[in-house]
Order: C-alpha cells, then structure tokens, then sequence
C-alpha cells in the first residue's frame, strides 16, 4: 500500500513539476481552429464524451466547454480558458491534475470523477497534467 501511495505521490510530483518548468501561462486565447492538439470544442451543456477531460466554465457543467484527450498536458490559456473553468469531468482512464501556476496548488480528478471547484479554487487553474 506504502509503494502505492508513494507511485502516486511520485506521479503528482512529476506533474507539477511540469507546469513548473513549461511556459508561464500567458498565452492569449486561440481560435477555434488553432485550438492545441488534443482540444476539441463543446458545444455549451453539452456532456462529456467517453475517454475524455471536459472543462465547463460555469457551476452544473454549463457555458463554454472543452475536451482534452487522454494524456494531452494542456495549458488552459491557449485557449482562453485559463483561470475561468468552474466544472471538471473526468471520462478517461487516467488521473489529472488541475493546476494553478501562480501558487503550484493542484487538484487530483481521479477517472470517473466529476468536480465543482470550491470557492476558494474557482477560477484558478492553469494547466491539465496528467499522472500514469
């Protein structure tokens, strides 16, 4: 159980320390078109499709949304949704972390776990990492 845990906490290390040493996370929103490899658009209220990473930016999972693939890293910023996401569902396989790169706080999304930021975090990620 220890070497579990240990794995895990090693993983999440890791992908901190990824959005650390990545660019700060200021780039400015891409259009649709350009979004990065592994975005895909939503339309808004529109669920979450299997083996994939949504991102609403508003409570109850509605307003302008996204998908991340599984295992993309994805800086929200790219695409105007740094610093605004209020609901996360995570439909794949893996762990993702949801990171703010201003205070390197981050937030475990196990697979199948649906989140809605608290007060205290809303508005506050940066990038999506994700563990192994």
């Amino acid at each position: 159980m220890n070497t579990i845990r240990f794995a895990r906490a090693a993983a999440v290390a890791a992908g901190v320390a990824a959005v650390a040493l990545s660019s700060a996370a200021t780039a400015q929103a891409a259009p649709a078109e350009q979004l990065p490899p592994g975005v895909i658009a939503l339309n808004d209220g529109e669920g979450c499709p299997p083996m994939t990473f949504c991102l609403y930016r508003d409570y109850r999972g509605e307003g302008p949304a996204y998908g991340i693939a599984e295992g993309y890293n994805v800086n929200l910023h790219e695409f105007g949704m740094g610093n605004t996401v209020s609901t996360w569902i995570n439909n794949t396989t893996m762990t993702a972390l949801v990171v703010d790169a201003d205070t390197m706080h981050h937030q475990v999304v196990e697979a199948g776990q649906w989140m809605e930021e608290s007060q205290e975090t809303n508005d506050t990620a940066d990038w999506v990492v994700w563990t192994h």
